[in-house]
């Protein structure tokens, strides 16, 4: 049984590279390195604008790479577990089969749970570990006791000294760090 859990978005794929393109050819703004996860404050963009841009990238379903170690990974918890790897996203709704879609690309079996908001999270949360890249989320689901993994953004540094954010929550640089863990994500 697979012990791990996964959000989607620039964890196990690459959407934000594209969304910055979109959003210097459609409004002029280079996001690229905002320190914020919400780019609305950040550049006072309407929430419009931004799913605007995003509805835009959830459609390039063939063209979003796969973040560094996420294919590597997510083959061998199957392999080692022959189960489904289960995909909690705050993605809307109306993008259900392009999300579908993109999970079938990695050739494995899957389930997705396909949230209103990122607050839900923890309700869906059934196994030990999960990675997340929202820094509120990941610090929420870690004061939850879950072990959370948090593959480092520009958005999403922890600008505190560590050991005054949660134990449970670990930055990683990229999923190819937990390779040598699987056997903890699969009991």
């Amino acid at each position: 049984m697979i012990n791990i859990e996964f959000d989607l978005d620039s964890t196990l794929v690459e959407i934000m590279k594209p969304f910055e393109k979109i959003m210097l050819r459609e409004y002029g703004l280079d996001v690229s390195g905002s320190t914020q996860y919400d780019l609305a404050d950040e550049f006072d963009l309407s929430f419009d604008k931004i799913m605007k841009g995003f509805a835009e990238v959830y459609d390039m379903i063939e063209e979003i790479e796969f973040m560094p170690g996420a294919e590597e990974l997510l083959h061998n918890l199957y392999a080692r577990s022959d189960d489904p790897v289960h995909i909690i996203t705050s993605r809307p709704i109306e993008f259900a089969e392009h999300t579908f879609r993109l999970m079938e690309r990695f050739n494995v079996p899957f389930t997705i749970s396909m949230l209103d908001y990122h607050y839900d999270k923890h309700n869906y949360i059934r196994k030990e570990y999960f990675v997340e890249d929202r820094r509120r989320t990941a610090i929420d689901l870690a004061n939850r006791g879950i072990k959370v993994f948090m593959p480092k953004h520009s958005y999403n540094k922890l600008t505190q000294t560590p050991g005054c954010w949660p134990e449970n929550l670990n930055p990683i640089d990229s999923l190819e760090e937990l390779m040598p863990y699987l056997h903890l994500f699969v009991k």
